[in-house]
């Protein structure tokens, strides 16, 4: 068995597998007393926490607890994704606060493109673009013109009609409009 492996094997390299840390989400059994018979098999024989067990929907699992965070992205039920999304735009939001409160416009413009960004890129790589659709990208593009705005030093965005063309407004100058043209994809 897999797990025999690890325990037995993985203390060579230095890996010491957590047995009350962490999610273990056990895969979909054959009927809800197969579930419950590996899932004894793990707090018996493998002496895991019986808290850090999840099992799976289809057999009467919690479908709101039946996931995890791996690798900074999310897996699991849909309904658990979608859980842990919603509460994604609140946590992105003291980010982009903090992003709009460094001194250096260059370091805020760096933050928003290379640091702020990628978090949903990876996101959105992992993650069904439904839920990401429904439950991330509205918020997380009103997050970007937050930080923008502040790199620019506007409250109101650049306008529409302005982004990707020469401007004669004193008040944009044409390296903001080649940025707000960059961060947004031109106008729409």
């Amino acid at each position: 068995e897999a797990l025999d492996y690890v325990f037995d094997e993985s203390p060579e390299v230095g890996y010491h597998l957590k047995r009350t840390k962490g999610v273990y989400l056990l895969g979909r059994c054959e009927d809800r007393v197969e579930a419950l018979r590996r899932r004894m098999v793990l707090i018996t024989r493998f002496d895991f926490d019986p808290a850090m067990i999840r099992i799976h929907p289809d057999n009467g699992g919690d479908k709101l607890l039946y996931g995890a965070k791996v690798l900074g992205s999310y897996v699991g039920s849909e309904e658990s994704i979608a859980n842990r999304l919603e509460k994604k735009p609140a946590e992105l939001k003291k980010e982009a606060d903090a992003i709009t409160m460094v001194g250096s416009l260059q370091i805020q413009y760096l933050l928003l493109c290379w640091c702020f960004r990628q978090k949903i890129i990876h996101l959105q790589r992992t993650i069904s673009p439904n839920l990401i659709g429904t439950y991330l990208e509205p918020g997380f593009t009103e997050l970007k013109k937050l930080i923008l705005n502040s790199i620019l030093g506007r409250t109101d965005g650049i306008p529409p009609k302005t982004l990707g063309r020469p401007t004669t407004d004193p008040d944009i100058p044409e390296v903001k409009v080649i940025i707000w043209s960059f961060c947004f994809g031109g106008a729409k």
